[in-house]
């Protein structure tokens, strides 16, 4: 990577990636691809300022905020470990999407001593997504517009507990994980839902947002029956979902890089885990 950013020093990548960063976040997503003409990114994602962003365009981000600027574009790219030194450089974490899908039935990679188990949750939104994640709530009604008792599935909200995961399934993609930071309490309806207007309310602090894990990566993490899938290996009709925790950390591994998870000073984990009371 020296002789990519041999010439610069530390100070002044410093201030790259702090410009970059800052325009990624004011962009979103889909906007830096476009300002900087890449794609998708297949396989490395760069992790900044609790957005999930393509590496390749924040990588070509950095390189331009440098005083002279890098020119890094779609065709001087060779992606892959080069995309990786690049972030490397300049002190951007990343994640291999892969880790997901090369996963093994079963395996669970370990929380760091001394984390708290978590729970962890699949909660289905549709148009209110977006409302969702700016106020942080989670919400069901107790009756049903036909005032029938509630379904079942919306009874998971008495069940969580500070600390736990909410991975936040929308347009057929994870877009968001969340953290639970206050248990249910009865609340009357907060602004994006709809129907009866009293029933639970659970508080989240998203964490990552900008993701775009899609429904066929999904499908091999998740057996036909299991979590929130049916038996033909799709998405049911359900609001919430637990996820076994032999899913849900190697979920972690393609949201969160390595040497953030388990570490109580990153925003991952929000609370510090001392904060964070023991599931019994």
């Amino acid at each position: 990577m020296a002789t990519f950013f041999g010439r610069y020093s530390e100070s002044e990548l410093r201030t790259a990636k702090s410009r970059a960063i800052d325009e990624a976040v004011d962009l979103g997503r889909t906007g830096l691809r476009r300002k900087y003409g890449f794609g998708s990114a297949k396989k490395f994602v760069a992790v900044a300022a609790g957005h999930h962003f393509d590496s390749k365009a924040l990588s070509a981000a950095v390189a331009a905020h440098l005083k002279p600027p890098l020119a890094l574009t779609s065709d001087s790219s060779s992606g892959g470990v080069a995309t990786t030194r690049v972030l490397d450089g300049c002190g951007i974490p990343w994640i291999d999407t892969d880790h997901l899908k090369n996963h093994e039935d079963g395996h669970v990679n370990p929380d760091s001593a001394g984390a708290v188990s978590r729970s962890h949750w699949w909660v289905s939104q549709g148009e209110n997504y977006s409302t969702v994640i700016e106020q942080g709530s989670l919400w069901a009604p107790h009756l049903r517009v036909d005032g029938k008792p509630g379904h079942e599935d919306w009874q998971a909200l008495h069940r969580m507990l500070p600390g736990d995961v909410v991975f936040h399934y929308a347009a057929q993609q994870f877009k968001a994980i969340s953290l639970v930071v206050a248990a249910g309490v009865e609340s009357d309806r907060p602004p994006g839902y709809d129907g009866y207007p009293h029933g639970t309310l659970v508080l989240v602090e998203p964490c990552i947002v900008d993701m775009e894990v899609r429904l066929d990566v999904l499908k091999t993490a998740f057996p036909p029956g299991v979590g929130p899938m049916n038996r033909t290996g799709n998405p049911g009709r359900v609001y919430i979902a637990p996820i076994p925790r032999t899913i849900g950390e190697p979920l972690q591994t393609i949201s969160v890089p390595d040497h953030c998870r388990g570490s109580p000073s990153h925003e991952w984990l929000g609370p510090s885990v001392s904060e964070i009371p023991a599931r019994n």
